[in-house]
């Protein structure tokens, strides 16, 4: 009797302590204050420019509709289905693209998960504020914030993206914080401590065609060494000793620093004493492939060049063979070592080729 009535007396405090912890370790879930939440959510945040950014490649433009910004979005599930996905956050080489990209994570919005409806033509519960205009990224001038994270989503502020791919946090206490899209981040951004900074993984359209054209000044180099010499170069001792070689070929050790790396090291610099090229960023295929001075190419149409793994990307490299560029996501067929593979041997995606022979 006398547990019983102490059972009686105490449980209501029990009941009132579990939900104290419910609440707490849902608060915990749901703001992102941990560096790994942070992160997590600002990577989610980035996920949708890089599925704009496919969409608009094939369009010309980000997607509009008449029939408002949820329309709109819908019209990115076509391109998703077919978008190849290296996602920082996947923990994994290649990921499908479903409706959870309009999903921020730890929001508190508490709207449901984002969905496609078939029937409406339209997104259903998606995180984010869309600006629907048919836009060029990275050609608007100004820049223009095109997205956003719905307002409440955190206590604090909210995540902005610019069509350039650059993000902005803004308070709760900047004036635009109910209404930035459209704005320039000039704008946006006056008065927030936090500045713009370009996303790890999303390069621009401007910043792609940097990348491209490093990549093809250097196969232009490779193939006018191989005109001259009547092979690639190549050296026993290994592939930075081969590239030594080009020393009086081009005006630094910097054409072989990957523009916008994320691969902290060090600057690219030839080290004459040992004859060797020091903290290069590319890995080359390092073999005296002959020249045909009839057909005026290569004898073997192969990968010659390949990004050291996190130049852009954990889970993605780039790979350059006479005159295309492309890109192989880890853990598809050969991704490890690609150089002296055909393209039939690879996975790669985003093919680029020159227009013309240089």
């Amino acid at each position: 009797m006398m547990r019983s009535r102490t059972l009686r007396r105490y449980a209501p405090l029990g009941i009132l302590a579990l939900a104290v912890v419910v609440v707490l370790l849902c608060r915990a879930c749901r703001e992102p204050e941990a560096g790994w939440q942070v992160a997590e959510r600002k990577e989610s945040v980035r996920r949708l420019y890089r599925l704009l950014s496919a969409y608009e490649m094939k369009h010309g433009a980000i997607p509009c509709s008449s029939r408002g910004p949820d329309f709109a979005l819908y019209e990115l599930e076509p391109v998703a289905k077919v978008t190849p996905w290296f996602d920082e956050a996947a923990g994994g080489p290649l990921v499908a693209v479903g409706p959870d990209v309009l999903d921020v994570q730890f929001t508190r919005l508490g709207n449901g998960d984002a969905t496609w409806d078939d029937n409406a033509k339209c997104v259903r519960n998606a995180d984010y504020d869309y600006l629907n205009k048919a836009i060029a990224l990275d050609r608007t001038s100004p820049q223009v914030a095109i997205y956003a994270e719905k307002a409440g989503s955190t206590r604090g502020g909210r995540w902005v993206v610019f069509s350039n791919g650059a993000m902005l946090w803004i308070s709760k206490a900047n004036e635009h914080y109910g209404s930035p899209l459209g704005m320039s981040w000039s704008d946006l951004g006056k008065g927030e401590a936090t500045p713009v900074a370009q996303p790890h993984g999303v390069l621009s359209r401007g910043q792609l065609s940097e990348r491209e054209g490093q990549y093809m000044e250097l196969l232009v180099i490779l193939q006018r060494y191989a005109e001259r010499n009547g092979a690639l170069l190549h050296s026993t001792r290994g592939a930075d000793y081969a590239l030594f070689r080009l020393r009086g070929a081009v005006t630094g050790a910097g054409c072989l620093d990957a523009r916008y790396t994320r691969l902290e090291n060090g600057v690219a610099y030839w080290n004459d004493k040992e004859q060797r090229l020091e903290n290069g960023d590319f890995e080359y295929l390092n073999e005296p492939i002959a020249f045909d001075r009839k057909s005026g190419e290569l004898s073997r149409d192969v990968v010659l060049l390949a990004d050291k793994w996190g130049v852009c990307s954990l889970n993605a490299r780039w790979v350059a063979w006479p005159f295309r560029v492309g890109v192989v996501p880890r853990g598809s067929p050969n991704a490890d070592w690609p150089l002296g593979r055909g393209i039939g041997e690879l996975e790669v995606y985003d093919v680029r080729a020159a227009e013309s022979w240089p």
